[in-house]
């Protein structure tokens, strides 16, 4: 961010008197308030599970130096968030459509609320329908958004109702709980609103379903949408509810995505039947909207200004936000309490206010948190497919640490809006989707990377249905799907997020196994044919080096492959006798060779060990100690080796003090975290084909004891001892001054490490 602006924490994202993940708002700050020429109290209005926390009051509006300079108007303007409770006494222009939702909630269970992105449909919901509903008073509010998980959102809402003496965790878990029993049906929802009613008999439930269209833009499981349409519509059917004061669902969902909704015949005969749609405000209703806020502070607009935004607004509903912005830029330009001509034609008047805006923050980035930026925004736009393109809510851990600074600044200039999900994660989505469609620059990003983020919104989803099936390898993707991730891994690498990472990188290892399964059992076939002509080989009087290398390399895949019988342990003398041979010599690729022969033997010994325990019937002539023996002598060979080609390599980059750096960033595993020096070598010595491979099943972690057992003490001592020697560093002595107070330990050692600490524990090293 520029220089000239220190990072700050937003204040305008305070909780506030926050229960269940920011589960409760209070309104107590906001006094009487007038909606609809009517005065209606908005203080101690509680919304459970309520986590929208902006609020562009809390920071007092810095007017302009004049003879009111030490007056501190707040701004009664929302910019492009909506209204909630407690900016009620600002709500100006729905008094109409207000009175037609609170008549529906007199005599209907099931309100849906469609209009176009941008009408005010959550604003009439929160700041018109509930304090008019608080006045009446036996209400209980409590909100929630469908997201990717609309069972366990919605058991989020109704669990502090009926549990509310329970802490947050408790809640987490009774939501979890309550979730599942929705989905399997044991428990009905209209259950769970009489239980409610036994805590509050007096007392009436206003469900509010906010952004309705998630449960189409983020829920991509057909079945589990429909089974969340049926519990909603069982559990609010008039007939189903014998309570004499039954609840009400009220949903707020864009109209674009009513041909989505019609497509389920149970849902589309509630929307034939009892929708209620926001239309456009009428000049009269607009003209409220901008000058009502402004008169209860005192306020006025210059000659001729309220026509002039008034011709600028035109016939649309989806303006409101961009209305709503300018107006908040005016405020903050007034000059003498008044909003003047030459102010809005400073902020770019209404159909620029907003690109203005956005491209003023913009410009002030350097190069690289412009490239930040762009990636950030096109991470919280959902493509659209047959519809518009929606806002998407994103993770803190998802977009990383090294851009949350960032998120922050465009918080506080008003362009995201940051939060806390229920399980505590910091969450950012776009302050309104009047951005997606007023910034032409935001518009360039998205289409230029429009296939990447389809495809990956399409990955996400995938994801969910694995999670949903308890990671059952059949939800894993394959063949062509399986290619195009892999495409997409090469080219946006630091697009991807950690799970979609590790989801794709588990696709590929299934892949690798099958293939690798179907070669194990042509080899099988081919088993009994390969050691014959070995055996024959040898006693025919053929030297190892005269025999086709073709056949070695089949003997050393069979073991790799976890294939032990004693037709091929009696081959492990020769491919050990071929490694020694080739250790001798300078050649790299011979080295290679050589540590490969080892390392066979090694798992070879390993494998007839174990079959001679379990199954000795199998190795009627095979010698125990024989067996342990070779195993000995192939791992001696294999610490020489590396002692002799590979630590000198080591010692040399810590003389010239070459050490490398670990890239945090980079989530492609092995050495390509490292940049070129000692660790890079180290971490190679350890665990890839360069020296010991103790990273047997390529996952980038030592994870298993028997992984850890394939570091050699000797290896692990010798690469502390040339450390310490030359840099003071060791495997758990930290190194401020080159490795950033960290040790050798943790830079080499990915999580889970309790295999490699206990490896270092049993070869004698000191553990801390």
């Amino acid at each position: 961010m520029p220089d000239s602006e220190d990072p700050k924490q937003v204040s305008n994202n305070d909780l506030r008197n926050s229960q269940f993940g920011g589960g409760l708002i209070d309104a107590e700050s906001v006094n009487a308030g007038r909606i609809g020429g009517d005065i209606y109290n908005t203080s101690n209005i509680h919304i459970t599970n309520y986590s929208y926390r902006e609020d562009i009051r809390v920071a007092a509006v810095q007017p302009v130096s004049n003879a009111f300079s030490d007056e501190k108007l707040p701004c009664p303007y929302r910019g492009l968030y909506h209204f909630s409770p407690d900016d009620a006494e600002y709500f100006f222009g729905r008094e109409v459509f207000i009175e037609e939702l609170f008549k529906a909630t007199q005599t209907r269970n099931f309100i849906p609320v469609l209009g176009a992105s941008g009408s005010g449909k959550s604003s009439v919901v929160l700041a018109g329908l509930v304090p008019k509903l608080q006045q009446q008073g036996r209400w209980l509010f409590t909100h929630f958004r469908p997201s990717d998980e609309p069972f366990y959102t919605l058991a989020q809402a109704l669990v502090p109702l009926y549990e509310p003496e329970k802490n947050a965790t408790e809640q987490m878990y009774q939501a979890r709980q309550l979730a599942e029993y929705f989905i399997q049906g044991s428990v009905p929802l209209r259950d769970v609103f009489h239980q409610i009613q036994r805590k509050y008999a007096n007392h009436r439930v206003l469900l509010i379903a906010d952004q309705f269209e998630e449960l189409y833009t983020l829920c991509s499981n057909e079945a589990i949408r429909r089974n969340f349409l049926d519990t909603l519509l069982a559990g609010f059917q008039s007939e189903s509810n014998h309570s004499p004061l039954p609840p009400v669902l009220v949903s707020t969902m864009r109209a674009d995505f009513l041909g989505n909704a019609l497509g389920y015949p149970p849902f589309a005969d509630i929307l034939r039947n009892a929708d209620i749609k926001v239309r456009s405000m009428n000049r009269s209703e607009l003209s409220e909207v901008i000058v009502k806020p402004a008169q209860k502070l005192g306020v006025t607009f210059q000659d001729g200004l309220i026509e002039r935004i008034l011709d600028d607004v035109e016939d649309e509903p989806g303006n409101l936000p961009s209305l709503e912005f300018a107006l908040t830029l005016l405020w903050e330009k007034r000059t003498l309490q008044q909003l003047t001509h030459a102010a809005y034609k400073e902020i770019g008047e209404l159909q620029g206010a907003l690109a203005s805006h956005a491209n003023t923050i913009y410009k002030k980035l350097n190069t690289t948190e412009q490239k930040q930026v762009s990636r950030i925004f096109i991470q919280l736009v959902r493509p659209g497919e047959g519809t518009e393109d929606t806002r998407r809510l994103a993770m803190k851990a998802e977009l990383g640490e090294e851009n949350w600074t960032l998120v922050q600044y465009l918080a506080d200039k008003r362009l995201v809006v940051t939060s806390l999900s229920v399980d505590g994660q910091q969450t950012v989505e776009v302050a309104h989707e009047a951005l997606i469609r007023k910034w032409d620059k935001l518009s360039t990003w998205i289409e230029s990377d429009r296939a990447f983020r389809t495809w990956q919104e399409q990955l996400r989803g995938l994801i969910r249905q694995w999670e949903i099936s308890r990671n059952d390898e059949g939800a894993l993707l394959r063949g062509v799907a399986l290619a195009k991730a892999e495409e997409w891994l090469q080219q946006r690498l630091h697009d991807i997020s950690s799970p979609e990472w590790e989801f794709i990188q588990m696709s590929l290892a299934l892949r690798d196994r099958l293939i690798k399964q179907e070669e194990v059992r042509r080899k099988r076939r081919n088993l009994v044919i390969t050691i014959s002509t070995i055996v024959l080989a040898v006693i025919g009087g053929f030297t190892w080096q005269q025999y086709q290398k073709a056949e070695i390399n089949t003997i050393l895949a069979l073991a790799a492959d976890g294939i032990a019988t004693p037709e091929l342990f009696s081959a492990a003398n020769y491919v050990l006798q071929e490694a020694n041979k080739l250790s001798q010599s300078e050649k790299e690729l011979d080295i290679a060779r050589a540590l490969s022969n080892y390392r066979a033997v090694i798992k070879l010994t390993e494998l007839v060990e174990k079959q001679v325990r379990q199954n000795p019937q199998d190795f009627p002539r095979t010698d125990p100690d024989n067996v342990s023996l070779i195993f000995k002598q192939a791992e001696a060979g294999l610490v020489k080796l590396i002692s002799n080609k590979r630590l000198p390599i080591l010692e040399q980059q810590l003389k010239r003090k070459e050490i490398g750096i670990k890239d945090w960033n980079i989530r492609t595993m092995f050495e390509k975290q490292y940049t070129n020096g000692a660790l890079k070598t180290t971490y190679k010595i350890l665990r890839s084909e360069y020296g010991a491979k103790a990273d047997i099943y390529n996952s980038g972690q030592i994870s298993t004891e028997q992984e850890a057992n394939r570091m050699p003490c000797q290896t692990l001592i010798e690469i502390e001892k040339n450390w310490q020697e030359n840099t003071g560093c060791s495997w758990f002595q930290s190194c401020t001054a080159i490795m950033d107070g960290e040790n050798l330990f943790q830079k080499i050692f990915n999580f889970p490490r309790d295999a490699a600490k206990d490896r270092l524990s049993k070869c004698g090293i000191k553990v801390e």
